[in-house]
């Protein structure tokens, strides 16, 4: 009877200290459970996702350092999820073939919840374009070189991408340059006594801070021919304008005055040139 009844307590203790375990165990699992994160991915453009996307946890203090086995891809709109996430802070990374990536905001991770995150793809540096003014650098003299950055589409980066110039002869002037708003850069490559052609190399730095090389296309600039002036057009002779007739003015006759008669000589007139003549004609005589 008694063994009975030690039995029975020795099952009760047993059956008390389990089910107080159980009571400790399970609150601490619950509060120790994983989260979830979910999103979405889009692009800068607007344009849809590029297929071979992917979506990756990274570390949200250093975005170079991946958790394993959190690798998604997202749908043909862009949703992704992540699930089983343990405590901690993360940052969501997407990526897509020709250099098109993204990062989330930060988040922490504490409770058994579902966050949520997006991610804007930005296409980076693909294409460097270089407009050369000279293929020969002569004594003294320097060539000016224009690069425009384009991403895989052909479009410009716009502003703000660092761009790293290097020479196999000479040191370019700047080496190191950031795009404007047309996504360009300028640099100078100075003469240097040396016969070896310099080959020059664009790389881009991406957004975690590693550099890549770019893809180059090289041009030249043809000098502007100086236009050969167009040969005068004999000129048209102005047409001479013949002068209007020149009115004939009528004149009014003038009127002949009547001619005044002459009087003739009276006899008294003719009497005192005699006696004129008589009286000189004595004088001589006496």
């Amino acid at each position: 009877m008694i063994s009975m009844r030690r039995s029975i307590h020795i099952i009760s203790s047993v059956a008390f200290i389990f089910l107080l375990s159980a009571c400790l165990i399970l609150p601490a699992a619950a509060a120790s459970a994983p989260g979830s994160i979910s999103g979405k991915v889009a692009f800068n453009t607007g344009q849809a996702v590029p297929d071979g996307t992917i979506v990756k946890l990274v570390n949200g203090s250093n975005a170079s350092d991946y958790i394993p086995g959190f690798n998604v891809t997202p749908d043909e709109k862009g949703f992704f999820q992540f699930t089983n996430v343990s405590e901690g802070f993360y940052r969501v990374y997407a990526w897509s073939p020709y250099y098109v990536e993204g990062y989330s905001e930060g988040l922490n991770v504490t409770t058994n919840d579902t966050y949520t995150r997006s991610v804007v793809l930005m296409a980076m540096p693909y294409y460097a374009n270089m407009t050369m003014s000279t293929q020969h650098i002569t004594y003294g003299n320097s060539a000016d070189i224009t690069v425009q950055i384009n991403d895989y589409w052909g479009h410009s980066v716009g502003a703000g991408w660092q761009i790293l110039l290097r020479s196999s002869v000479g040191i370019l002037n700047p080496d190191s340059a950031f795009t404007d708003k047309d996504g360009k850069v300028y640099t100078s490559l100075p003469w240097v006594d040396n016969s070896t052609p310099a080959e020059i190399t664009i790389f881009a730095i991406s957004t975690n801070g590693s550099s890549y090389g770019l893809e180059e296309n090289v041009e030249f600039v043809t000098p502007t021919a100086t236009a050969t002036p167009a040969i005068s057009a004999t000129p048209t002779a102005s047409p001479t304008v013949a002068p209007n007739a020149t009115t004939t003015v009528t004149t009014t006759p003038t009127a002949i005055p009547t001619a005044t008669s002459t009087p003739t000589p009276g006899f008294v007139l003719i009497g005192a040139l005699i006696a004129l003549g008589l009286v000189i004609a004595f004088k001589r005589y006496k």
